[in-house]
């Protein structure tokens, strides 16, 4: 796919979850200050495979971060004020302070081991108004017949609490385009990689809970999701996909 098929959406505000398990590409779009490139100005399939090959290659945040930017410099070289303001960014500090709030809602509201699968979803709709990353639980994901797909998301019934993001909240108040190159390859990626650090250092009694495995994917609520991996008694098995 050489580029996005743009897909209008409603946008409906405040609603828990993936809203569907078939929507293909971006979603719609909110005008910003800093870019010039368009969502059909970027190639999406190459865009996500650039974050997953980032996610899976376990390099630091700050690293991962950097590459992600040189690679959004290389695909919209006229875009070079939005990526100079997004270098600025602390995205490892930012990772960290996700990391204890999501381990301190862990410790006040623990996940039943009952639940199999995690969703951490971003309604970019809303984030600009201090809404947190949404976080799901699905009983329907079993590693027996675990295909690598994200299906299970869409059955999370459910949601005991939002993580904070204050980094979300700014990138989406004006300063990335929802639906193009950076919500992307910046926005979703920056989400994956705080998962999975977040999933590799905290405890496993609080991150798995009693359950044998536990599915993970992250992406928008009104877009596609992405599977980061299945966590397990002996850690998280990072595939980005």
């Amino acid at each position: 796919m050489d580029s996005v098929e743009f897909l209008s959406t409603a946008a409906t505000k405040r609603s828990h979850g993936p809203r569907s398990a078939f929507r293909i590409g971006p979603r719609c779009r909110k005008d910003v200050f800093f870019s010039e490139t368009t969502m059909l100005d970027f190639d999406y399939a190459k865009t996500i495979g650039k974050m997953c090959e980032v996610i899976n290659e376990g390099r630091t945040i700050a690293e991962s971060m950097s590459a992600l930017l040189d690679f959004c410099e290389s695909e919209a070289p006229n875009d070079s004020k939005l990526w100079k303001e997004l270098r600025r960014r602390n995205y490892a500090d930012s990772a960290w302070t996700f990391q204890q709030a999501f381990g301190a809602l862990l410790q006040s509201m623990p996940v039943h081991a009952k639940y199999t699968g995690l969703y951490f979803g971003l309604d970019a709709l809303n984030m600009e108004e201090s809404k947190g990353i949404e976080f799901g639980c699905s009983k329907t994901f079993d590693e027996a017949n675990d295909d690598g797909g994200v299906k299970w998301a869409y059955n999370s019934e459910f949601y005991p609490f939002e993580i904070p993001s204050e980094l979300h909240r700014e990138l989406y108040n004006g300063v990335v385009e929802m639906a193009g190159l950076a919500d992307h390859a910046v926005c979703i990626a920056y989400t994956g990689l705080a998962i999975r650090d977040a999933l590799t250092e905290l405890p496993r009694n609080l991150t798995l809970g009693g359950a044998k495995s536990r599915a993970v994917c992250f992406g928008p609520h009104d877009g596609d999701l992405y599977r980061l991996g299945t966590l397990r008694a002996d850690g998280l098995h990072v595939h980005c996909r």
